[in-house]
């Protein structure tokens, strides 16, 4: 399913509104989206082996949008300067944490 990418120097930022992460959602193109196969798996905690959710199954067609987005982004990455770039992952980071 091709997409129009949202995300890229202009615009760095981790943009949600497309739709709310979900157990059957992955982050792909700049936006969530739903995993191919719908399937989703148990994470567990590996110190305890407790279940603490469950995630998207992500498949070969999903990879493949994943790369074929990736491939896509690259050449406006590139162009980013170093401090752009740091900027951004410090958002993911920021994201991640919460």
């Amino acid at each position: 399913m091709p997409s129009k990418s949202t995300a890229g120097p202009a615009d760095p930022t981790l943009d949600r509104s497309s739709a709310p992460a979900r157990a059957d959602s992955l982050f792909i193109d700049a936006r969530w989206m739903a995993a191919a196969s719908h399937d989703t798996f148990e994470a567990t905690n590996p110190a305890t082996g407790a279940i603490v959710g469950h995630l998207a199954k992500g498949d070969r067609e999903d990879a493949s949008r994943a790369v074929e987005a990736a491939a896509k982004a690259a050449p406006a990455w590139g162009r980013t300067s170093p401090f752009e770039r740091a900027a951004v992952l410090e958002r993911i980071a920021a994201s991640i944490e919460q």
